[in-house]
Protein backbone atom coordinates (compact mmCIF):
# COMPACT_ATOMS: atom_id res chain seq x y z
CA UNK A 1 0.00 0.00 0.00
CA UNK A 2 1.32 3.40 -0.98
CA UNK A 3 1.79 6.33 1.27
CA UNK A 4 -1.08 8.31 -0.38
CA UNK A 5 -3.41 4.84 0.26
CA UNK A 6 -2.77 5.08 3.80
CA UNK A 7 -3.16 8.57 4.59
CA UNK A 8 -6.54 9.21 2.41
CA UNK A 9 -7.87 5.71 3.10
CA UNK A 10 -8.62 5.05 -0.92
CA UNK A 11 -8.16 1.32 -0.34
CA UNK A 12 -9.90 -0.81 2.43
CA UNK A 13 -7.98 -4.39 3.39
CA UNK A 14 -9.49 -6.98 3.68
CA UNK A 15 -9.22 -8.87 6.34
CA UNK A 16 -10.14 -12.08 6.84
CA UNK A 17 -12.56 -12.98 9.58
CA UNK A 18 -12.78 -17.09 11.23
CA UNK A 19 -15.51 -18.59 9.75
CA UNK A 20 -17.33 -18.65 13.45
CA UNK A 21 -21.43 -18.72 14.47
CA UNK A 22 -22.75 -17.58 17.37
CA UNK A 23 -26.30 -18.83 18.63
CA UNK A 24 -28.18 -21.63 17.63
CA UNK A 25 -30.04 -21.97 14.22
CA UNK A 26 -33.32 -20.84 13.58
CA UNK A 27 -35.98 -21.22 10.44
CA UNK A 28 -37.92 -18.18 11.38
CA UNK A 29 -36.59 -16.49 9.08
CA UNK A 30 -37.71 -17.50 5.16
CA UNK A 31 -37.38 -16.04 1.75
CA UNK A 32 -40.40 -15.60 -0.14
CA UNK A 33 -39.65 -18.72 -2.11
CA UNK A 34 -40.73 -20.41 0.83
CA UNK A 35 -43.64 -19.07 2.00
CA UNK A 36 -44.83 -19.66 -1.85
CA UNK A 37 -44.35 -23.27 -1.69
CA UNK A 38 -46.06 -23.57 1.79
CA UNK A 39 -49.01 -22.22 0.57
CA UNK A 40 -48.64 -24.74 -2.53
CA UNK A 41 -48.47 -27.49 0.29
CA UNK A 42 -51.85 -26.72 1.93
CA UNK A 43 -53.44 -26.23 -1.21
CA UNK A 44 -52.38 -29.83 -2.42
CA UNK A 45 -53.67 -31.57 0.66
CA UNK A 46 -56.51 -30.08 0.10
CA UNK A 47 -56.59 -31.59 -3.24
CA UNK A 48 -55.78 -34.52 -1.89
CA UNK A 49 -52.47 -34.82 -4.11
CA UNK A 50 -50.67 -35.82 -0.92
CA UNK A 51 -47.13 -36.64 -2.65
CA UNK A 52 -47.00 -32.95 -4.32
CA UNK A 53 -47.93 -32.06 -0.80
CA UNK A 54 -44.81 -33.49 0.87
CA UNK A 55 -42.67 -32.17 -2.20
CA UNK A 56 -43.51 -28.19 -1.50
CA UNK A 57 -43.90 -29.25 1.97
CA UNK A 58 -40.06 -30.24 2.23
CA UNK A 59 -39.49 -27.32 -0.15
CA UNK A 60 -40.41 -24.94 2.27
CA UNK A 61 -38.16 -26.30 5.21
CA UNK A 62 -35.51 -26.48 2.86
CA UNK A 63 -32.90 -23.64 3.39
CA UNK A 64 -30.30 -23.66 0.45
CA UNK A 65 -27.73 -22.10 2.37
CA UNK A 66 -27.48 -24.89 4.79
CA UNK A 67 -28.46 -27.61 2.49
CA UNK A 68 -30.44 -28.89 5.47
CA UNK A 69 -33.25 -30.47 3.38
CA UNK A 70 -32.86 -33.09 0.56
CA UNK A 71 -35.58 -35.34 -1.28
CA UNK A 72 -35.89 -37.03 -4.64
CA UNK A 73 -38.34 -38.80 -6.40
CA UNK A 74 -39.19 -43.14 -5.83
CA UNK A 75 -41.23 -44.99 -7.64
CA UNK A 76 -44.62 -43.91 -6.25
CA UNK A 77 -43.53 -41.79 -3.62
CA UNK A 78 -40.37 -39.83 -2.48
CA UNK A 79 -37.19 -40.00 -0.28
CA UNK A 80 -36.27 -37.15 2.37
CA UNK A 81 -33.57 -36.60 4.42
CA UNK A 82 -33.45 -33.31 7.11
CA UNK A 83 -30.34 -32.44 8.70
CA UNK A 84 -30.71 -30.99 12.20
CA UNK A 85 -27.41 -30.68 14.64
CA UNK A 86 -25.86 -34.15 14.72
CA UNK A 87 -28.94 -36.20 13.83
CA UNK A 88 -30.24 -36.87 10.44
CA UNK A 89 -34.02 -37.83 9.58
CA UNK A 90 -34.20 -39.98 6.92
CA UNK A 91 -37.98 -41.58 5.69
CA UNK A 92 -40.53 -42.18 2.31
CA UNK A 93 -43.53 -40.69 1.74
CA UNK A 94 -46.30 -42.07 -0.84
CA UNK A 95 -49.60 -40.92 -1.00
CA UNK A 96 -50.97 -43.43 1.87
CA UNK A 97 -48.03 -42.93 4.53
CA UNK A 98 -45.07 -40.92 5.39
CA UNK A 99 -42.86 -42.33 8.01
CA UNK A 100 -39.69 -40.47 9.10
CA UNK A 101 -36.86 -41.85 11.24
CA UNK A 102 -33.67 -40.73 13.29
CA UNK A 103 -31.08 -42.84 14.68
CA UNK A 104 -29.56 -41.54 17.99
CA UNK A 105 -27.02 -44.37 18.86
CA UNK A 106 -26.58 -48.12 18.78
CA UNK A 107 -25.44 -50.65 21.41
CA UNK A 108 -24.18 -54.33 20.89
CA UNK A 109 -25.85 -55.01 24.54
CA UNK A 110 -29.65 -53.88 25.95
CA UNK A 111 -29.44 -52.15 29.51
CA UNK A 112 -32.46 -51.65 31.68
CA UNK A 113 -31.13 -47.91 32.41
CA UNK A 114 -31.30 -46.40 28.82
CA UNK A 115 -34.14 -48.26 27.83
CA UNK A 116 -36.34 -47.25 31.01
CA UNK A 117 -35.27 -43.73 29.94
CA UNK A 118 -36.04 -44.24 26.29
CA UNK A 119 -39.88 -45.44 27.83
CA UNK A 120 -40.36 -42.37 30.48
CA UNK A 121 -39.14 -40.23 27.03
CA UNK A 122 -42.54 -41.69 25.28
CA UNK A 123 -44.88 -40.48 27.76
CA UNK A 124 -43.59 -36.65 26.73
CA UNK A 125 -43.54 -36.91 22.50
CA UNK A 126 -46.37 -35.51 21.41
CA UNK A 127 -46.01 -36.97 17.73
CA UNK A 128 -43.02 -39.31 17.39
CA UNK A 129 -41.97 -41.81 19.96
CA UNK A 130 -38.24 -43.74 20.75
CA UNK A 131 -37.92 -46.91 19.93
CA UNK A 132 -35.58 -49.85 19.18
CA UNK A 133 -34.41 -50.92 15.56
CA UNK A 134 -33.54 -54.63 13.91
CA UNK A 135 -29.75 -54.10 15.11
CA UNK A 136 -30.29 -52.85 18.50
CA UNK A 137 -30.39 -48.69 17.05
CA UNK A 138 -31.91 -46.48 19.26
CA UNK A 139 -34.41 -44.66 17.34
CA UNK A 140 -36.95 -41.61 16.96
CA UNK A 141 -40.16 -42.43 15.04
CA UNK A 142 -43.40 -40.40 13.33
CA UNK A 143 -45.20 -42.07 11.12
CA UNK A 144 -48.72 -40.89 10.00
CA UNK A 145 -51.22 -41.74 7.15
CA UNK A 146 -51.22 -39.23 4.12
CA UNK A 147 -54.93 -38.36 5.08
CA UNK A 148 -54.42 -36.88 8.29
CA UNK A 149 -50.68 -35.25 7.55
CA UNK A 150 -51.46 -32.00 6.49
CA UNK A 151 -48.27 -29.98 6.95
CA UNK A 152 -49.05 -28.34 10.00
CA UNK A 153 -48.89 -31.77 11.63
CA UNK A 154 -45.66 -32.93 9.59
CA UNK A 155 -43.88 -29.41 10.81
CA UNK A 156 -44.11 -29.86 14.32
CA UNK A 157 -43.88 -34.19 13.91
CA UNK A 158 -40.87 -33.43 12.42
CA UNK A 159 -39.61 -30.10 14.80
CA UNK A 160 -40.42 -32.78 17.83
CA UNK A 161 -38.55 -35.42 16.06
CA UNK A 162 -35.39 -33.37 15.36
CA UNK A 163 -35.03 -31.59 18.55
CA UNK A 164 -35.19 -35.07 20.82
CA UNK A 165 -33.11 -36.30 18.62
CA UNK A 166 -30.34 -33.39 18.47
CA UNK A 167 -30.71 -33.41 22.36
CA UNK A 168 -30.98 -36.86 23.58
CA UNK A 169 -28.03 -38.65 21.94
CA UNK A 170 -25.53 -36.77 23.86
CA UNK A 171 -27.46 -36.87 26.94
CA UNK A 172 -27.71 -41.16 26.45
CA UNK A 173 -23.75 -41.12 25.24
CA UNK A 174 -22.53 -39.24 27.85
CA UNK A 175 -24.11 -41.51 30.57
CA UNK A 176 -23.95 -44.96 29.24
CA UNK A 177 -20.78 -46.51 27.75
CA UNK A 178 -21.76 -49.22 26.19
CA UNK A 179 -24.04 -47.24 23.49
CA UNK A 180 -21.71 -46.06 19.98
CA UNK A 181 -22.85 -43.02 18.12
CA UNK A 182 -23.76 -43.54 14.93
CA UNK A 183 -24.67 -41.69 11.10
CA UNK A 184 -22.13 -38.67 11.91
CA UNK A 185 -20.09 -38.86 8.89
CA UNK A 186 -21.47 -35.28 8.01
CA UNK A 187 -20.01 -33.92 11.34
CA UNK A 188 -17.74 -30.82 11.32
CA UNK A 189 -15.36 -31.96 13.94
CA UNK A 190 -14.20 -28.92 16.63
CA UNK A 191 -10.49 -28.20 16.93
CA UNK A 192 -8.61 -28.39 19.82
CA UNK A 193 -7.62 -25.31 19.90
CA UNK A 194 -11.40 -23.83 19.70
CA UNK A 195 -12.38 -26.13 22.24
CA UNK A 196 -9.83 -24.51 24.46
CA UNK A 197 -11.20 -20.84 23.74
CA UNK A 198 -14.43 -21.91 24.34
CA UNK A 199 -13.10 -23.80 28.07
CA UNK A 200 -11.53 -20.70 28.61
CA UNK A 201 -14.23 -18.55 28.12
CA UNK A 202 -16.49 -20.61 30.27
CA UNK A 203 -14.56 -20.89 33.41
CA UNK A 204 -13.57 -16.94 33.03
CA UNK A 205 -17.45 -16.06 32.83
CA UNK A 206 -18.00 -18.37 35.71
CA UNK A 207 -15.35 -16.91 38.08
CA UNK A 208 -16.53 -13.43 36.56
CA UNK A 209 -19.74 -13.85 37.66
CA UNK A 210 -19.24 -15.76 41.06
CA UNK A 211 -16.77 -13.13 41.95
CA UNK A 212 -19.41 -10.04 41.26
CA UNK A 213 -21.79 -12.20 43.72
CA UNK A 214 -19.52 -12.59 46.43
CA UNK A 215 -17.60 -9.26 46.43
CA UNK A 216 -19.47 -6.60 44.49
CA UNK A 217 -21.67 -3.92 45.79
CA UNK A 218 -25.25 -5.74 45.31
CA UNK A 219 -25.88 -7.03 48.51
CA UNK A 220 -28.01 -10.23 47.92
CA UNK A 221 -30.05 -10.12 50.94
CA UNK A 222 -31.74 -7.58 50.11
CA UNK A 223 -31.90 -7.69 46.18
CA UNK A 224 -32.02 -11.63 45.58
CA UNK A 225 -33.64 -10.92 41.90
CA UNK A 226 -30.24 -9.06 41.30
CA UNK A 227 -28.33 -12.41 41.64
CA UNK A 228 -30.68 -14.37 39.36
CA UNK A 229 -30.24 -11.22 36.65
CA UNK A 230 -26.67 -11.90 36.77
CA UNK A 231 -27.00 -15.93 36.84
CA UNK A 232 -29.49 -15.50 34.15
CA UNK A 233 -27.13 -13.12 31.58
CA UNK A 234 -24.58 -15.83 32.18
CA UNK A 235 -26.61 -18.74 30.93
CA UNK A 236 -27.73 -16.74 27.75
CA UNK A 237 -23.95 -15.38 27.24
CA UNK A 238 -22.79 -18.96 27.32
CA UNK A 239 -25.51 -20.58 25.29
CA UNK A 240 -25.17 -17.74 22.90
CA UNK A 241 -21.61 -17.83 22.58
CA UNK A 242 -20.69 -21.63 22.99
CA UNK A 243 -23.62 -23.39 21.98
CA UNK A 244 -22.97 -26.03 23.86
CA UNK A 245 -24.34 -29.80 23.53
CA UNK A 246 -25.15 -32.47 25.79
CA UNK A 247 -24.79 -32.41 29.66
CA UNK A 248 -23.73 -28.73 29.46
CA UNK A 249 -26.99 -27.65 27.27
CA UNK A 250 -29.12 -29.37 29.50
CA UNK A 251 -27.57 -28.20 32.45
CA UNK A 252 -28.35 -24.48 30.85
CA UNK A 253 -31.69 -25.36 30.13
CA UNK A 254 -32.44 -26.28 33.62
CA UNK A 255 -31.36 -23.70 35.02
CA UNK A 256 -33.39 -21.30 32.96
CA UNK A 257 -36.65 -23.24 33.83
CA UNK A 258 -35.44 -23.43 37.57
CA UNK A 259 -35.23 -19.30 36.99
CA UNK A 260 -38.51 -18.85 35.54
CA UNK A 261 -40.67 -21.16 37.39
Amino acid sequence: MSFLDRLFGTKEEAVQQPDIRFGRYSDSYKGTSNYDAWDEALEKFEAEQYVDCYKAFFNYLRDEEEDNVRWWGEENGIKFEIYQGSKKISGFADKNSLRAMAKIAQTEQLNVGFLRRLLEKNFSMNFGRFALGDDNELLVVFDTYSLDGSPYKLYFALKEMAIQADKFDDLLLDEFDMLKPVEVSHLIPISDEMKEVKYQFIQSKIKDVLQEIKEGPLDSSKYPGGIGYLLLDMIYRLDYLIKPEGCMMEALDRMKRLFFA
